[in-house]
């Protein structure tokens, strides 16, 4: 009796160890992110890409494209690694393009044009420390969208005073440090200075990317407490925009009026005909042709030379003043030009040889 029972408490023992030999295995998942890996579970269309745990370096920020290529896709959930295990500020931004292109990047700086990124989270999470994922919270950010063919940047970094982002050099990875599927491409990037600011180049970003197909939208509004965005918008808007998130594109139709502040450059060609109606002021430069009809009044001003032709008759109207009136008194020295006609009184000279005349000759009868 006691063999038969040590058989089968035997055979209990090799039917349970070959039972729990048999059982997938669970990966371990960190407490904070079972929520999200919930989430992702019951999404059957989420697919994901990802990078390396492998790293070297420890950087505040990390830029890098990705390459989309057939399909459109929606990114809804980025995962990072960090050597941090407190609560840290994370902000994302995306750029439609390269990062390296000519009009977004100085080579001779190193300094990132922020005015071409869009800033699509900031928000505060609890790191999960080195070589565990830390979950970016999906509902502080905005869905980035990218189209098929076409290249997207994306910069993740941490505020100034925080924790720092694990990156790998591309010269130790396969493949040149690029991972890619059949939907898309991360490429090798670069470690960054806060905020825009390129530190290395070919840096590869550690982490995990989370899409689907198709471009979907969710009712998004950044949050303002984290921190304000250091960027302002290149342009006011005239009117506030009617949903909960502003367009990723200007809108299309013209203003009914013109603005209020004239433009800063004028018009790049004259109009082809003048203005209808005659100017109440006269111009600053002397047209090139003579009018056609004489002017009502003479000119204020007299020209600069005379005119090239003398009148064919005198005046009509004499001068106004009178030629100088002759000298009531004689002239002390006579002129050496006779007159034409005598004049009415003898001069001095002439009545004293009279008078002596006339003495002389009373004299002699005396």
């Amino acid at each position: 009796m006691m063999t038969m029972k040590m058989l089968i408490w035997i055979m209990f023992l090799m039917i349970s160890v070959s039972f729990s030999n048999s059982m997938p295995e669970i990966p371990e998942v960190p407490a904070s992110n079972v929520d999200v890996r919930r989430r992702l579970e019951e999404d059957e269309q989420l697919l994901s890409i990802e990078t390396t745990f492998q790293s070297f370096y420890s950087v505040k920020g990390v830029l890098f494209d990705v390459e989309v290529f057939d399909n459109d896709i929606t990114i809804k959930q980025i995962d990072v690694h960090t050597n941090s295990r407190i609560d840290e500020s994370f902000e994302v931004w995306t750029k439609n393009g390269s990062w390296q292109s000519e009009d977004a990047y100085d080579p001779g700086t190193k300094t990132i044009n922020k005015y071409y990124w869009y800033m699509r989270m900031c928000a505060m999470t609890k790191g999960q420390g080195v070589n565990a994922w830390t979950t970016l919270p999906p509902e502080s950010m905005d869905y980035i969208h990218a189209e098929g063919n076409s290249i997207i940047s994306i910069y993740i970094t941490l505020i100034e005073g925080g924790g720092n982002l694990q990156v790998q050099d591309a010269l130790f990875l396969p493949d040149s440090g690029i991972y890619a599927t059949s939907d898309l491409a991360i490429m090798p990037g670069a470690s960054v200075f806060y905020p825009f600011i390129v530190n290395k180049m070919e840096r590869v970003w550690n982490g995990r990317i989370f899409y689907s197909f198709g471009m979907q939208e969710k009712e998004f509004l950044l949050d303002q407490e984290c921190r304000p965005s250091q960027i302002p918008s290149m342009l006011p808007s005239v009117k506030p925009s009617k949903t909960r998130k502003p367009s990723f594109r200007p809108t299309l139709e013209p203003t009914s009026k013109p603005s209020s502040i004239p433009t800063l450059s004028p018009s790049f060609s004259p109009s082809h005909r003048p203005s209808r109606m005659p100017t109440f002021h006269p111009s600053f430069v002397p047209s090139k042709s003579p009018t056609t009809l004489p002017s009502f009044k003479p000119s204020k001003v007299p020209t600069s030379s005379p005119t090239i032709s003398p009148s064919f008759e005198p005046s009509m109207i004499p001068m106004s003043h009178p030629t100088l009136p002759p000298s009531s008194i004689p002239s002390s020295l006579p002129s050496t030009i006779p007159t034409l006609n005598p004049s009415s009184n003898p001069t001095f000279i002439t009545g004293i040889l009279i008078n002596v005349l006339l003495y002389f000759l009373f004299r002699l009868n005396f």
